[in-house]
């Protein structure tokens, strides 16, 4: 036989799920009430009958990254009180959060930008929302992400100019928590 099931039911034989391998497939197939929920096949995970390898689940994985600042993409001599990032990688999108709190910028120089994202992006932009406390900007503070494993910190003015943070809007106490959602 191409399929092998096991069914599962309650004590009055009302069969409530069924797990059934297809060979011709070469996927597990599971289903409720009659209806297939999740396929498991050579491509990842699909669902509610979804046979498309386009669609299909590949990967899952949760971790921690090292975050950092840098300026002009250097960080000599900076220290800091924390530095903790964390992420959840869904099939191609990464959400990266991380918090940033500094004892000393040290003496770099240039555009800022937070480093060490776990994975770098495939050329989507990735827009990062955050809070801060003694950076200063003019209008709203955020960070975007293209092509790289950093994200790249600007403020953008009630007008909607956009421009570069660099070391001068840090302070040797400048914090921030960070979140980014973005493609890989």
């Amino acid at each position: 036989s191409s399929n092998t099931s096991l069914v599962m039911g309650d004590s009055e034989s009302n069969y409530q799920g069924v797990i059934i391998y297809d060979h011709s497939a070469n996927a597990m197939k599971f289903a409720t009430s009659g209806t297939e929920r999740i396929r498991v096949t050579d491509n990842g995970l699909t669902f509610n009958g979804d046979t498309a390898a386009a669609n299909a689940l590949d990967d899952y994985e949760e971790g921690t990254w090292t975050a950092g600042f840098a300026f002009g993409g250097n960080a000599v001599s900076m220290t800091y009180d924390a530095n903790s990032g964390w992420y959840t990688k869904t099939g191609n999108v990464v959400v990266a959060s991380c918090n940033l709190d500094l004892s000393n910028k040290g003496s770099s120089t240039g555009n800022a930008s937070i480093t060490g994202l776990p994975f770098t992006s495939s050329g989507h932009y990735g827009c990062a929302w955050g809070y801060n406390l003694y950076i200063t900007h003019s209008g709203s503070f955020i960070g975007r992400n293209e092509s790289s494993a950093i994200i790249d910190l600007n403020q953008v003015n009630d007008s909607g100019a956009s421009t570069s943070l660099t070391n001068s809007n840090f302070q040797n106490n400048s914090r921030c928590v960070v979140t980014l959602t973005y493609r890989v």
